[in-house]
């Protein structure tokens, strides 16, 4: 199968729910997802799509904080640079096995300069005073 770019919320939505399936089979991202925070899937994965929508296509979808929720979840599980590599890695090879193109190029992108940022923050919240 031919692979195309990342053209629309329903893409957006396949990579997604594929990344979830990859990063929950690590043990240590599924202590996070689903002993830490016990995700509501569903309801997360239409959040996700929105922040990616807005991301990629400037929709505005994206109401939300990402960095407060990070931040509230680093203070429950303190978050560490092999948790990012480990989610930067799943999200890279995600596009790569589904998605080719300017769109996926972006996304790639724009996850390691989301993770690099917030890694450097959480990094600073957990260092002992």
């Amino acid at each position: 199968m031919k692979k195309k770019d990342i053209q629309n919320r329903a893409d957006i939505d396949r990579l997604m729910r594929y990344f979830y399936d990859k990063l929950l089979e690590d043990s240590e991202m599924d202590i996070i997802f689903n002993k830490v925070l016990t995700m509501d899937f569903e309801h997360h994965f239409s959040i996700l799509v929105d922040f990616w929508d807005n991301i990629l296509f400037y929709t505005g979808a994206y109401k939300n904080n990402a960095m407060a929720k990070h931040f509230a979840l680093n203070d429950k599980y303190p978050l560490t640079k092999e948790h990012f590599d480990t989610w930067l890695g799943f999200f890279h090879e995600a596009v790569d096995e589904l998605f080719t193109g300017e769109k996926a190029e972006l996304a790639k992108s724009r996850a390691t300069s989301i993770a690099t940022i917030m890694q450097i923050k959480m990094e600073q919240l957990n260092q002992p005073l």
